[in-house]
């Protein structure tokens, strides 16, 4: 306000813009825009820019706001009577202030900026270093408590040595200002937060994306009492028949509680989930290293790598070559792959699964079969193997490596990173689209042209740069071309450290699903009752919004919750450019039903809404 003032008053004109909630939910913001050569340019107030108009750390963020939208647009100030009013979030009674909706305007805005922050290393920059990710630092008191300025320590999990040293905003300040510091892209850091004279410790392991916030909450686990009634009818409805279930209403209460304390109430029926005794086939086949899908079985073999990290186990499942040759090749070809990859404890520890492919035909690990058949062997280890859900990696070798770009694309919701050699996309199984949260990388050789597998990864990488449309912060896919190799020996038996520091994100915000028939109905927080072919949906989820556009579909089903969107407000959906609006209530039977369907606590969801999409 001063600064629109102070231009006015040197006879530039002058008016405030901003957002009453950035698409993150993290707040608003406001800034000021002038007028200058015909047009209006935008500048922060406290927060300058050497470089000039139209630039600032905001950027980024007004690039990704939603157009349309009255919480997640751009608004700015205007003298004439617009039948809008300027959303004034700290002052939600005065609805006087005329206003323009601006949105569009900033959707091409350039990238964000890192602030320099005032103790530790200046973030490196794309032009000197690789690309890195702006952790986003914030600490809490409690569950539902106040931001807290605590002092705060990043390590590297393997020196201990210190990357960065500061502290974290309390309330008294801006609800955009963090505590900011750069990392490499999916790298593991330790985090160390003092407050009140007791010091907590975590091990983070940041996505592979161009910002993240990692909020810490101290002291974060609720009444117990509470929570067990959840957990304890989450248990009697797993272990009653499939009638008992459809006759089963859950108390009110109970709802209440899943609304509330959402997490808590997650964690209770996942316990409560991995304790029913409905798991008994499940268990049978990983005592016996083996998964089961109708009719088909891949034994398997398992190894430990170093120590076991706090929060479970990451793990890599590797698939062999061979393919369309006699069994005895095929099983050559499975024992290499038990030793391929080779070990390196000292990128932290993790679970090495050499899976064999349940026959010997030439697409044993890229065709219809395969795709449930490897959702049953992550849920063997989710259940029974220690594993962390958000650290599961796939990744094979010519004959594996068509099953990595098979597998990876359809269900990429399983996986933290992808990983295929020697081998290309399939027609009808591999789908680009469908990477927009995914990390994956795929090598070649210059000479490896047998079956048209150089020109057809080539032609791949021109798919994904044309789906990234100019952006960086999706499609984190990456053509590993190695000049002068063929099909063998090629440089990636060092594969599990680059790869290890990845992280799935299991409720991105943005989705891009591509479906081709088959038995894959789910998508992160997408479902369909049966996958056609030659549909595609695109699905975008900002604070109490949904914007969905699909081609050649009919209906979809929102499986949401509390991390995309806040139920405490009707969901406004723009369904191929219609608007309507939804009313959506967590229930735990809705947590219990997907936590069934999908054996993924981090999959499972607390509301469903069928929509049409026609």
């Amino acid at each position: 306000i001063l600064l629109a003032d102070a231009c006015r008053a040197c006879a530039v004109p002058a008016r405030l813009a901003g957002t009453a909630n950035w698409f993150d939910k993290r707040g608003n913001h406001t800034w000021v825009e002038v007028w200058n050569d015909g047009s209006w340019h935008f500048l922060g107030a406290a927060e300058p820019d050497d470089r000039g108009l139209n630039h600032g750390w905001f950027a980024g963020d007004a690039a990704r706001a939603l157009p349309g939208s009255r919480e997640h647009g751009i608004y700015a100030a205007h003298w004439e009577r617009t039948g809008a009013s300027l959303p004034m979030v700290w002052a939600p009674a005065v609805d006087w202030v005329p206003a323009v909706e601006v949105t569009q305007r900033y959707l091409a805005a350039p990238e964000p900026q890192t602030e320099a922050n005032a103790e530790g290393p200046a973030p490196a920059t794309a032009a000197t270093a690789a690309p890195t990710t702006e952790l986003l630092l914030v600490v809490y008191d409690g569950v539902d408590g106040p931001r807290v300025p605590a002092r705060l320590r990043l390590r590297d999990p393997l020196s201990r040595e210190i990357l960065f040293e500061g502290v974290t905003r309390g309330e008294e300040n801006d609800a955009n200002d963090y505590l900011t510091f750069a990392v490499a892209r999916a790298a593991a850091v330790l985090i160390e937060i003092e407050h009140q004279g007791s010091t907590t410790s975590l091990t983070h392991s940041c996505a592979d994306a161009a910002r993240e916030t990692v909020a810490v909450h101290l002291e974060s686990t609720p009444p117990s009492g509470e929570i067990d009634a959840v957990r304890r009818a989450a248990a009697a409805w797993f272990g009653a028949s499939q009638g008992e279930r459809d006759a089963t209403e859950f108390a009110k209460s109970l709802d209440q509680l899943v609304a509330a304390q959402e997490d808590a109430a997650r964690a209770a029926v996942w316990q409560a989930y991995r304790s029913a005794p409905l798991h008994q086939a499940t268990r049978v086949d990983f005592e016996a290293q083996q998964v089961q899908h109708g009719g088909h079985l891949s034994p398997y073999t398992l190894k430990q790598v170093g120590e076991q990290p706090a929060g479970g186990w990451p793990l890599f499942i590797a698939m062999h070559g061979g393919g369309g040759v006699p069994k005895q090749v095929n099983d050559s070809q499975w024992e290499v792959m038990q030793r391929y990859y080779k070990d390196h404890p000292e990128a932290g520890g993790y679970l090495y699964l050499a899976l064999r492919a349940p026959n010997d035909s030439w697409n044993g690990f890229y065709t219809g079969y395969v795709y449930p058949l490897i959702e049953r062997l992550v849920r063997q280890f989710l259940l029974y193997g220690e594993v962390d859900a958000d650290k599961v990696f796939l990744m094979g070798y010519s004959h594996g490596g068509y099953g990595a770009f098979a597998i990876g694309p359809k269900i990429p919701y399983r996986f933290a990173a992808i990983h295929a050699s020697a081998a290309a996309p399939t027609g009808g199984e591999t789908t680009a689209r469908t990477l927009r949260n995914t990390r994956f990388t795929y090598m070649v050789g210059e000479n490896d042209t047998a079956y048209g597998r150089e020109s057809r990864c080539q032609a791949f990488a021109k798919e994904i740069e044309e789906l990234r449309g100019g952006r960086d912060d999706i499609y984190p896919v990456e053509l590993e071309w190695q000049a002068g190799h063929g099909h063998g020996g090629l440089p990636d038996r060092d594969k599990i450290p680059t790869m290890i520091g990845a992280q799935r994100d299991a409720a991105p915000t943005e989705l891009s699903w591509q479906l081709s028939g088959g038995p894959v109905r789910d998508f992160y927080w997408l479902q369909v009752a049966q996958a056609g072919s030659n549909q595609i949906i695109e699905a975008r989820c900002s604070g109490s919004a949904v914007v969905l556009n699909s081609e050649g579909m009919e209906q979809v089903t929102l499986c949401l919750d509390q991390r995309l969107v806040d139920p405490s407000a009707p969901l406004s959906l723009l369904v191929n450019q219609e608007v309507r609006q939804i009313e959506l209530r967590p229930s735990l039977r809705t947590l219990c039903e997907s936590m069934l369907e999908r054996g993924d606590p981090r999959l499972a969801y607390t509301m469903r809404a069928h929509v049409a999409l026609r």
